[in-house]
């Protein structure tokens, strides 16, 4: 399946801040991996993650995953929630949300409560709806 939003969603209370990822700063709290970071492997965490740079492997965070707009990952996901930025390849399995943002770029399959994909991203894989 391919997907490119046409429409933008309404926000609603989605238990993400406002706060945009970006090359310069990672979301409140949490920990970040940097714009020159490039991590092969598995990334485990029980706080927030950002990710500006690269990686490749696993990762499982108890929160909140983002994918800032300079962010490159290919790898399985596990979070709570996933915001996208920038690119992901993968599989991905949230128990709350996966959001794509405009710059937003996303291959693989997801499986989640909620999908939200924003005017401008791209989506291209399989979505699954968890109960």
């Amino acid at each position: 399946m391919a997907f490119k939003a046409s429409k933008k969603e309404d926000k609603a209370a989605d238990g993400f801040s406002g706060v945009r990822a970006s090359n310069s700063s990672a979301s409140t709290g949490g920990s970040m991996v940097g714009v020159t970071m490039k991590i092969k492997g598995e990334l485990k965490s029980e706080e927030d993650v950002t990710i500006s740079g690269n990686v490749e492997g696993s990762i499982k965070v108890a929160n909140t995953l983002t994918i800032g707009e300079t962010g490159s990952v290919n790898a399985d996901m596990e979070a709570n929630a996933v915001r996208i930025f920038g690119t992901a390849k993968g599989n991905i399995t949230a128990s709350h949300k996966v959001e794509l943002l405009p710059s937003g770029r996303y291959f693989g399959n997801i499986k989640s409560k909620l999908l939200v994909v924003e005017e401008g991203a791209i989506l291209v894989g399989d979505v699954n709806k968890e109960k």
